[in-house]
């Protein structure tokens, strides 16, 4: 027995192909208009699967690279003060060869001793920078000036520097760069400028002593080697500054591998969804064509 075919039932399956096509017809149009392939998971499971994966790993990405950014700030911060420093020293050692001199007046070694002492104020000062409102030789407790500069209980004729930071043993400040791996980006002033405080101070002390063999002996050979302490620590500095450049460079290169696996899943191709949609609208409008022509004259209006 043949299906019996109304009016009503031809209506009804016209819309259902109406809604199908427009349906279509709007997916293209919206992968057209956000660049997009998949809008949601339903789109492409698998795809979305792969995309979230991708995103998270672009998100993490961008996160080491602010970290990395961050301690390479800091750590300029640090090489800019550490060459103020190289310089302090330099002039320093050649007040003590100056002083060393024992043929030199009393009155020219007492200027150079008050040249001294301004160079000693000076080094404290440098030793005290901030980065940002955070002191960069402070070790971790980098909200507390980490250096006071007095005098020596026992002999108020020699100056004496505090520290006041975290120790060298103790925590530092690290940040994490790459998944699992931290760096330690920090200075401890400690390590850093105790030597050339005491240095500084000894030679201070014997320039207003008149200790001219002290100076050309002890003194110049303390001082020698907490220079040298001093151009340790500016090249480690360098050192972790030129490896954090090489990290964000990796991370960077990086990123846009992710970023162009992240668009080849979730991306589309312009040219084809164009295509697609002219077809799409071709479709539907040959749809709502065909769709005018179902209601045809009835069999009443016939009789009529």
């Amino acid at each position: 027995m043949a299906l019996r075919v109304t009016n009503q039932m031809m209506a009804h399956r016209m819309m259902q192909n109406l809604w199908a096509s427009l349906g279509r017809l709007d997916r293209w149009n919206q992968q057209l208009s956000t660049g997009r392939r998949i809008s949601m998971p339903s789109d492409d499971p698998s795809g979305t699967e792969a995309a979230m994966r991708l995103r998270t790993s672009i998100q993490a990405g961008q996160q080491y690279i602010r970290n990395v950014d961050e301690a390479l700030s800091w750590l300029e911060a640090t090489d800019s003060a550490l060459e103020h420093v190289t310089q302090v020293m330099q002039r320093a050692r050649e007040l003590i060869l100056y002083g060393a001199n024992g043929t030199l007046p009393e009155e020219s070694r007492q200027a150079l001793a008050d040249e001294m002492e301004q160079l000693l104020e000076d080094l404290v000062n440098v030793a005290n920078s901030k980065h940002g409102q955070r002191y960069l030789f402070a070790g971790q407790n980098t909200l507390e000036k980490p250096f006071e500069i007095g005098t020596d209980s026992g002999d108020p004729s020699k100056i004496v520097v505090t520290y006041h930071g975290t120790p060298s043993t103790g925590p530092g400040l690290e940040v994490e760069i790459e998944a699992g791996i931290t760096l330690r980006y920090n200075l401890f002033g400690d390590v850093v400028f105790s030597d050339a405080f005491a240095a500084l101070s000894d030679a201070l002390y014997h320039l207003r002593e008149g200790n001219t063999e002290e100076l050309s002996n002890a003194a110049l050979e303390n001082f020698d080697a907490a220079f040298d302490n001093i151009l340790r620590w500016r090249s480690e500095a360098g050192a972790r500054t030129n490896r954090l450049e090489l990290v964000r460079d990796r991370l960077t290169h990086n990123q846009v591998d992710l970023e162009k696996l992240a668009t080849e899943i979730e991306g589309v191709d312009i040219a084809e969804v164009i295509m697609k949609l002219k077809m799409e609208e071709n479709v539907y409008r040959a749809a709502l064509a065909a769709g005018a022509r179902i209601i045809q004259p009835t069999l009443v209006e016939f009789l009529r």
